[in-house]
C-alpha cells in the first residue's frame, strides 16, 4: 500500500512521552505517520537520548512531529481528519478542538494553490496555518482509522462531537471535590432545548454502536416500578460482553440534591450512594451499567425527543447533568469496544 497517495499536513502534534514508540497506523486506502513538522518556526527542538551507564549523548530524538495523513485525495484527507477531531472529542470528553480550528494541507504546492486560490501567504501557506498540541491525540488517530471501516462508529464519533458542541460541564466540575458551579434547571426554553438536543444526541452514540434496551413493537423495557425487566436485562447484558464491555463494572452517575424532579417521576434504581459530598449538595450514586442505559433511554423518549406538552412538560426539569451524565455513558461504551477504554484508565468506577 502506499502508491498514489498524496501527503496532507495537519499541524497537529502529538505530546512527546505520547509519540516516542509510535508506529505509522494504517487502514484501508490511508495511511497516517508522524513526521517532523516542515513548517516549524525555529528549528524543531530535540531530546537527548543518554547512554544510561556512561551518561554520554548517543543521538538526538525530533519531538516536534505532527500527523501526517496519506489518503488518494484532499476529500479522503479531510474525512479522515473529521474523524480525529470527533474521536479527540470522545477521547477527552469535551470540544479540544473544532475543524475550523486548522487547515489541512497538501504538502504538494500545486495542489496547494489549486485548493486556496490566493489565499497563501508568500511562502506558499495558508492563512493562519498554525501548529495545535494537545494530549491524547495517538489514541484518537487510531480511534479514527477504525471508523474508516466502520461507519456505525464514524457516525457515533461524529454524533457525540455534535452532542458536546452544544452542552457539555468542563470535566474538572464534574469530581465533586472541584465543582464550583451548578449545572441545574434553566428557566428558559432555549437552554431547555440545548439540554434536550444535546442529550439526544449522546443517547444516539449508544444506539450506533448497537447497545440501547430492545423490545418487542409496543413493549415496555420497564416493568410499572421502571425497573428492566429481566429478559431484556439478560439480552443487553449479553450484547454488552460480546461488544467487550464489562456490564459487572458500575456506571457512575451526577446527581444533585436539589434537582431530582425527574427521580421522583421515574426512580432511579442505585447501587450504591455517595455521601461524603452532600454538603455541597452532590449525592453521586453508582448505577449497574444496564440500569444506566435503560434511564439514558427513558431520558430520550419521555422527556427529550417527543412534543413538551405530551411530554408533560418534563424538558423543563433536565439539567446539565442529565447530559454530561449520557454524554459520558456515551463516550464509555464507545472506548471500551474499541478497545481504548482500559489503556486510558484505572479500571473504569467512580470517575468515568
Amino acid at each position: 500500500m502506499g502508491e498514489g497517495l498524496r501527503k496532507y499536513h495537519t499541524r497537529l502534534k502529538p505530546l512527546v512521552d505520547e509519540l516516542r514508540s509510535t508506529s505509522p497506523i494504517v487502514v484501508d486506502d490511508v495511511r497516517i505517520e508522524f513526521e517532523p513538522d516542515p513548517f516549524e518556526r525555529p528549528v524543531p527542538h530535540t531530546i537527548a537520548n543518554m547512554d544510561p551507564e556512561s551518561g554520554e549523548v548517543v543521538s538526538y530524538t525530533d519531538f516536534q512531529k505532527e500527523i501526517i495523513i496519506y489518503a488518494p485525495s484532499f476529500i479522503r484527507a479531510m474525512e479522515v481528519a473529521s474523524l480525529i477531531i470527533s474521536s479527540l472529542s470522545v477521547i477527552q470528553g469535551d470540544i479540544s478542538l473544532n475543524e475550523e480550528d486548522f487547515n489541512l494541507v497538501p504538502s504538494d504546492l500545486e495542489e496547494r494553490r489549486e485548493i486556496f486560490r490566493g489565499m497563501l501567504t508568500e511562502e506558499g501557506l495558508p492563512y493562519g496555518f498554525g501548529g495545535l498540541s494537545t494530549s491524547r491525540l495517538v489514541e484518537a488517530c487510531e480511534l479514527a482509522l477504525l471508523a474508516i471501516t466502520d461507519t456505525e462508529l464514524a457516525y457515533a464519533l461524529h454524533k457525540f462531537q455534535n452532542s458536546v458542541k452544544g452542552y457539555s460541564i468542563p470535566f474538572i466540575e464534574t469530581h465533586p471535590g472541584h465543582c464550583y458551579e451548578i449545572y441545574g434547571y434553566s428557566e428558559y426554553p432555549v437552554m431547555q432545548t440545548t439540554f434536550a438536543t444535546s442529550l439526544i444526541n449522546a443517547y444516539s452514540v449508544i444506539e450506533e454502536l448497537s447497545l440501547e434496551p430492545r423490545v418487542e413493537k409496543g413493549a415496555s423495557a420497564c416493568d410499572a416500578l421502571g425497573q428492566l425487566k429481566s429478559k431484556v436485562r439478560d439480552e443487553l447484558h449479553q450484547r454488552l460482553v460480546y461488544s467487550g464491555i464489562d456490564p459487572d463494572v458500575p456506571f457512575f452517575w451526577i446527581r444533585h440534591e436539589d434537582f431530582l424532579k425527574l427521580e421522583q417521576i421515574r426512580p432511579l434504581p442505585t447501587l450504591f450512594v455517595y455521601i461524603e459530598y452532600k454538603h455541597v449538595g452532590r449525592v453521586d450514586a453508582d448505577l449497574d451499567l444496564c440500569d444506566a442505559i435503560a434511564y439514558a433511554s427513558w431520558l430520550r423518549s419521555n422527556v427529550c425527543s417527543h412534543k413538551s406538552v405530551r411530554s408533560e412538560n418534563r424538558i423543563q426539569y433536565l439539567t446539565g447533568y442529565d447530559v454530561e451524565n449520557v454524554q459520558r455513558l456515551a463516550r464509555r461504551l464507545v472506548l471500551e469496544k474499541a478497545g481504548i477504554w482500559h489503556r486510558m484508565h484505572l479500571p473504569p468506577g467512580r470517575r468515568d
